[in-house]
């Protein structure tokens, strides 16, 4: 006997999903027409179609990308293992086959597509007095209208305001199929240790083409991944446990390869959880440093950071960073990459104490004129 036919797809409620890593409300879901079936996981195999539009000279969308032309059938990739665009691919996880949706990204990374050639721009001069406005689609989006809570949060907690957008893009989406994906919970000791190799892997080949914030999320949800609790043998947690700490040295050396400007959206962040890639840097060097204090890589990473980091946020980066590259030489007296930053730092604090003894020496000058 045959089975029946799946039920008719329901419409959505339209109601928006922040789907972004960091949930910054940087790629906003809308869904249009529930699909049925299985949900999309990472691992997945999937087929999609997808255009992309952008706000055009009178403000309208206009469509400037589909899949249609060189794809009749579909894009094909797996969930998490692909270089197709991020916003697609983050917008597509949860959702069942036959699904139809709409995502607004407002960050250009994710917005870019380099297995397509697909690549955003920025607001229009023309475009801007909609879209830049809170009461515009990218701020009802994100939320820059909601009234305040009943109780007033702590001065931690509370968002800075709205800011607007400096590119737009929707992303018009179909999905047309998609497999069963793997469920890391449910995965054995060996299963899971592969499952997170290869997710290294794939972020390292990121870290290669560049796609360094998109590299660095994947480790942080290979570390994830890692969590889970599972029945480790001593030899199975031991690997682990070297894997974790790739994973935190990866993240640290992509930290310091975005550039150090204001990031995207820390208006759609409160302070305490303002993410400065710098600081991430710092951090998880740190936690591999208190697992293995003698790792060369991790005082080197940090000291890099330490000095990128501008002395008006960090008065004491160059100090420190001097102390992580002195231990870094002690440990390993012939790195020449350790050596050279070394002798920077020094001509660093000779720079800094020539004009801090300038300064006092004009300060002395004045009190004697009084």
């Amino acid at each position: 006997m045959l089975s029946p036919a799946p039920p008719p797809p329901e419409r959505a409620d339209g109601k928006p999903k922040d789907v972004s890593f960091d949930r910054e409300k940087t790629m906003m879901r809308l869904l249009l027409t529930e699909g049925y079936g299985h949900e999309v996981r990472e691992g997945a195999h999937v087929t999609v179609h997808w255009s992309a539009s952008v706000p055009a000279d009178d403000g309208a969308l206009a469509e400037v990308f589909s899949t249609e032309a060189k794809h009749p059938r579909g894009v094909r990739f797996v969930v998490g293992r692909t270089l197709h665009c991020e916003a697609v691919e983050r917008a597509l996880i949860g959702l069942k086959p036959g699904s139809v949706l709409h995502c607004f990204c407002t960050d250009m990374d994710a917005a870019s597509c380099p297995e397509l050639g697909f690549t955003p721009r920025r607001l229009v001069e023309g475009a801007r007095k909609v879209w830049e406005s809170p009461g515009g689609p990218i701020g009802v989006l994100q939320g820059a209208l909601e009234p305040p809570g009943m109780i007033a949060p702590k001065p931690e907690d509370t968002p800075p305001r709205w800011q607007p957008p400096r590119s737009v893009t929707q992303f018009h989406i179909k999905l047309d199929a998609a497999t069963d994906g793997p469920v890391p919970m449910l995965m054995d000791p060996h299963e899971r240790l592969q499952w997170c190799h290869e997710a290294k892997q794939w972020g390292s080949e990121l870290f290669r083409r560049g796609l360094y914030a998109r590299a660095m999320r994947r480790y942080k949800k290979t570390m994830l991944d890692l969590e889970i609790p599972c029945q480790w043998s001593e030899q199975q947690n031991i690997e682990r446990n070297h894997l974790r700490l790739q994973a935190h040295l990866n993240i640290a050396a992509c930290g310091l390869k975005i550039p150090p400007r204001p990031w995207s959206h820390p208006n759609l962040s409160p302070p305490k959880t303002y993410w400065d890639p710098l600081h991430d840097a710092i951090f998880h060097c740190t936690r591999v440093l208190a697992v293995d204090p003698a790792n060369v890589k991790a005082y080197f990473r940090r000291a890099q950071a330490h000095l990128q980091k501008p002395p008006s946020e960090h008065i004491n980066g160059l100090q420190l960073a001097k102390e992580d590259l002195k231990k870094a030489l002690e440990l390993d007296p012939k790195n020449v990459e350790v050596r050279k930053l070394y002798a920077k730092a020094k001509e660093l604090q000779r720079e800094a104490d020539a004009k801090a003894a300038s300064v006092m020496t004009k300060m002395f000058q004045a009190g004697d004129l009084i």
